[in-house]
């Protein structure tokens, strides 16, 4: 099975040295900005035209922010997960996603296989970041826009490398919450939807949890404490 999120964020390649520029700030502090408030960075100087858009530009400057905080500080994938875990439960919404991501599957599901999935998906969505974001990565992000989508504000980003054409990342909201991230016109959600369901068919549901604890395994050493139910993310 390819892993949606590592086929999405391959594009964005394994990088060298962490920049400089907003990567000191404490995790603490870069997760309170992703859903109180604006990191100012000055790359990322947008004016948006309404509350929601504003919020959602909030929520990808503080993101981007605790992703540099993580590389600066850890060499370890493992600890930038650990920092990176509690952020990505509140800032994506897995609930949607992991709904979207099965499709009618997800209905034939009862509570507690619904939450190891959501679970198992918060989980991996960290450790693809903390395994891509490694020690010591040299990259910025610069905000483009905010737009208006389907479901609510579309930030649209650039993700700039010291060598290399950059890579436009897309994030996608819904309910103040990214559910979608396009690279390069590549849709993770689209990715992962095809992906596991096309596992469910095949080999069951318990095989593709087998396969996320898997991916789990290779990237961090393995599965983590279940995250805290939110109920705003089902």
């Amino acid at each position: 099975m390819n892993t949606p999120w590592l086929t999405v964020l391959s594009l964005l390649l394994t990088f060298s040295a962490v920049t400089a520029s907003g990567a000191r700030a404490s995790a603490t502090a870069a997760s309170e900005a992703a859903v109180s408030q604006s990191v100012p960075l000055a790359q990322d100087a947008v004016l948006e035209p309404n509350a929601a858009q504003r919020q959602a530009q909030a929520v990808i400057n503080g993101f981007h922010q605790a992703l540099l905080a993580a590389a600066t500080e850890h060499a370890e994938a493992a600890d930038r997960f650990v920092q990176l875990a509690p952020l990505v439960n509140q800032v994506f919404n897995t609930g949607w996603i992991a709904r979207l991501s099965l499709g009618r599957n997800w209905k034939t599901l009862g509570p507690e296989p619904q939450d190891q999935f959501r679970s198992l998906l918060s989980q991996l969505i960290a450790a693809t970041y903390a395994d891509r974001f490694a020690h010591g990565a040299t990259v910025r992000f610069a905000v483009e826009s905010v737009d208006t989508g389907r479901r609510g504000p579309v930030v649209r980003c650039q993700l700039i490398r010291d060598t290399g054409a950059p890579v436009r990342l897309d994030y996608h909201f819904r309910d103040g919450k990214i559910y979608n991230v396009v690279a390069d016109g590549v849709s993770d959600l689209s990715l992962r939807r095809a992906d596991y369901n096309n596992v469910v068919k095949q080999q069951g549901f318990d095989a593709l949890l087998v396969q996320l604890r898997d991916q789990l395994q290779t990237l961090i050493g393995g599965e983590t404490e279940p995250a805290a139910t939110n109920e705003a993310n089902s």
